[in-house]
């Protein structure tokens, strides 16, 4: 794997979902009980649904690709999407995991913008890192404001994956 391979999490203590302006679009962070406020849950079956991890973000800095990666269906949590599949549909109606998306980035702006949006999101606690450095010095500049911009051509939506490492965020 490249040194240059940056893995976020994304999740907080508000159980929120993101919006990730390179990708236009919110993304699941972590579900945990034991963030909700007390007494609001149990009414609404909350209590039964198990923690769920958040989507990752994949920036692979030499390689020029961005992944979008959902642990649910890293073979670990097969039987955690089982479960969250059953009880989040009693509680809210149907559920899915994200499909895996590989994304080439076009240029040294495009790796500089990814960048910035994933340092930000761990920087502000959205978001945790787990594995990659972000104390680096990248060419290009970023684009801090996403409206309406097309980053990345999207090369690959997969539904399944192999066994590889979530620390490292690879699959085949």
């Amino acid at each position: 794997m490249s040194s240059n391979v940056i893995v976020i999490q994304l999740g907080n203590k508000k159980n929120q979902q993101f919006y990730f302006p390179p990708l236009q679009e919110n993304l699941r962070g972590d579900w945990v009980f034991d963030n909700l406020p007390r007494g609001t849950t149990s009414g609404r079956g909350l209590q039964s649904i198990p923690d769920t991890p958040g989507l990752q973000i994949v920036l692979d800095v030499e390689g020029k690709t961005a992944k979008l990666l959902d642990p649910l269906l890293f073979p670990e949590n097969a039987s955690l999407y089982d479960e969250l599949k059953n009880k989040h549909e009693a509680v809210f109606g149907k559920t899915r995991a994200w499909p895996d998306r590989l994304l080439t980035l076009r240029d040294a702006n495009d790796v500089k913008t990814w960048w910035y949006w994933i340092k930000r999101f761990v920087d502000g606690g959205s978001a945790k890192l787990i594995s990659g450095n972000l104390a680096i010095s990248l060419p290009g500049k970023p684009r801090k404001t996403c409206g309406a911009m097309n980053i990345y051509e999207q090369e690959e939506e997969a539904t399944t994956n192999n066994s590889s490492a979530v620390s490292q965020g690879k699959r085949g």
